[in-house]
């Protein structure tokens, strides 16, 4: 290989991980998350005006089920809905759904639906973040960190 090739194909190297390093960063995570509720928003308000026709109990049905399929990310990313601290629908664990959720820790102990609520009512949106286990990550479990944006409609 000429050194020029080598020269090129290292760049190239350098650059992706550079994008990859500037990808994982807080502010670009938000964006991303920011761009992805707005989606989710749109598809949930379009679904809802088609949808008016229905029932009040038909209507909000329809509107969990999209809340239950609907993720972004290739799977990894997923909303659910909150009023204050009680759960109205959770796609990943269906038993959190009509719970209040006040006392619900993190692996740390942060009591995260707390700070989702208190978010919601005192700003109408932001983030906040809390640690989760993971079973998934190199096969045991593991306490990652996850970014939320949280919004009152």
């Amino acid at each position: 290989m000429h050194k020029k090739e080598l020269k090129n194909l290292t760049d190239i190297a350098v650059n992706l991980v550079e994008d990859l390093c500037a990808a994982t960063q807080p502010e670009a995570i938000k964006l991303h998350v920011s761009k992805a509720v707005e989606n989710f928003h749109l598809q949930l308000q379009q679904l809802y005006l088609s949808s008016q026709h229905l029932p009040r109990e038909g209507l909000e049905k329809v509107l969990r089920e999209l809340v239950r399929i609907y993720r972004y990310d290739e799977g990894a990313g997923c909303f659910f809905i909150h009023q204050g601290t009680y759960c109205v629908v959770h796609p990943l664990k269906p038993e959190f759904n009509h719970r209040d959720l006040v006392s619900l820790a993190d692996a740390e102990g942060k009591l995260f639906i707390q700070a989702f609520a208190t978010i919601a009512k005192q700003a109408g949106k932001g983030f906040t973040g809390y640690r989760w286990l993971n079973p998934l990550l190199l096969g045991r479990w593991r306490s990652i960190s996850s970014i939320f944006f949280i919004f009152q409609k």
